[in-house]
């Protein structure tokens, strides 16, 4: 197993928000771990990762068919940290938050509104400076099938402010659109707009 970290540019991401059915038709069987925390065991189930994202804490992890993507450090008697050491689709929280002039903005932080999960692959990695394309891996050919997925099963979000038309670069689930009623419901005058 390599060592050394994996960097990793020009990832190709979705920002949705689905319904429990919803991920567990999308994200398959394989090896889930928790990235940049430490913990006794970064190793969870697709069970814990689909419940932490319908939750909003899924703070960082990686899926990948093999735990040859991730390297483990001892943190001695604190726990494990796990580091990806080969490409793996990355999952993590997505919020957006409303702007002073009425446009949606993607981000975390103040007065955002923790909505749903990022999946992301990236496009290239790097060892020692060698860089190679990700392509060739089972996570980049899942990622795509993952794709049609997504675009035959979501929607990009639009919402309604004050006879306004607001659209997101996010997706909504088809069965997840009461959940995105929830949580918008702190903005006020936000409305779901039928797409």
């Amino acid at each position: 197993m390599a060592s050394n970290k994996c960097e990793t540019s020009q990832y190709v991401s979705y920002c949705l928000l689905l319904s429990k059915k919803e991920y567990e038709e999308l994200l398959p069987q394989g090896i889930y771990v928790q990235l940049g925390r430490v913990v006794k065991d970064p190793l969870i189930s697709r069970d814990r990762c689909i419940k932490m994202a319908l939750e909003g804490n899924v703070g960082k992890c990686g899926f990948a068919f093999k735990k040859e993507h991730f390297a483990f450090l001892d943190m001695n008697e604190k726990g494990l940290l796990a580091k990806v050491v080969l490409p793996v689709i990355e999952i993590s929280l997505f919020a957006f938050r409303l702007s002073s002039d009425g446009e949606l903005l993607e981000q975390r932080g103040k007065d955002s509104i923790d909505f749903g999960v990022c999946l992301s692959y990236p496009m290239l990695f790097s060892i020692e400076g060698n860089v190679q394309r990700t392509h060739l891996f089972a996570e980049a050919l899942f990622f795509h099938q993952m794709r049609g997925w997504i675009r035959k099963h979501s929607k990009f979000a639009q919402f309604n402010l004050g006879g306004k038309v607001l659209k997101g670069s996010f997706r909504i689930g088809n069965e997840a659109k009461v959940m995105a009623i929830e949580k918008i419901k702190p903005i006020k005058g936000l409305e779901l707009k039928e797409c």
